[in-house]
């Protein structure tokens, strides 16, 4: 397997991923999505991870990982559960990435973070 070719199959499997996520239509292993108080959050199918290669004998890729931004930075709010300015959350699927508990998962972390950027709203004003 060739590097653009672990690209390509990540790339397929993200497209899948965020149609059930969001409805969103994307072309690369890698998107945002807008989150309250300029707040934004990458999500990816990374295709140098040993779960999402195909190298590993994967029959798909299996891991998505999450990355908290806030005006354009990486967001290290412990309060979140990011704990340093490299920490990404990944989400395991069983058998790939965009399975429904996978990606219920991930949906489950979004409200979670708004309901956490909501609250620290409240308490700014």
């Amino acid at each position: 397997m060739t590097v653009l070719e672990d690209i390509s199959r990540c790339t397929e499997e993200a497209i899948i991923f965020a149609s059930k996520l969001a409805e969103l239509e994307i072309d690369d292993f890698c998107f945002s999505i807008v989150l309250p108080n300029d707040y934004s959050l990458s999500i990816s199918i990374p295709c140098d991870l040993a779960l999402n290669k195909m190298s590993q004998s994967q029959d798909y890729p299996k891991v998505i990982e999450t990355l908290l931004f806030h005006k354009e930075k990486r967001e290290f709010n412990t309060n979140f559960g990011y704990e340093n300015d490299n920490d990404v959350k990944r989400f395991y699927g069983e058998l790939r990435a965009s399975e429904d508990d996978n990606v219920d998962l991930v949906k489950t972390h979004i409200s979670k973070l708004i309901s956490l950027i909501k609250e620290e709203l409240r308490n700014e004003i």
